[in-house]
């Protein structure tokens, strides 16, 4: 993340009446940085650190996408790119086409 675009987004934070944020991957990164170290902070948001090459998208002007990697991205992202919507029972039947 110091050398390239990697961005998690933590998703909503909820407190509860207790002052709980929950487990440590779901706390806000800046709630974290008042306590962890620089390293600490380094090896929670990035934890693999050799990324592969980006994809150059375009070469005039030059366009490159960065590779994400799924270890370096939010339990909310992850659950997010395993989710599956269910496909709706009305549009599994056959088609038909109806000529007025």
């Amino acid at each position: 993340w110091v050398e390239c675009n990697v961005f998690t987004s933590p998703g909503p934070i909820q407190f509860g009446k207790s002052g709980d944020v929950g487990p440590t991957s779901d706390r806000p990164l800046t709630l974290l940085a008042e306590y962890f170290s620089l390293d600490e902070m380094k090896q929670l948001i990035q934890p693999v650190v050799q990324l592969p090459q980006p994809i150059t998208i375009s070469t005039d002007p030059l366009v490159v996408r960065d590779i994400r990697v799924a270890e370096n991205v939010s339990v909310l992202e992850r659950r997010r790119l395993k989710y599956e919507p269910a496909f709706p029972s009305y549009l599994r039947g056959p088609v038909r086409a109806q000529d007025d």
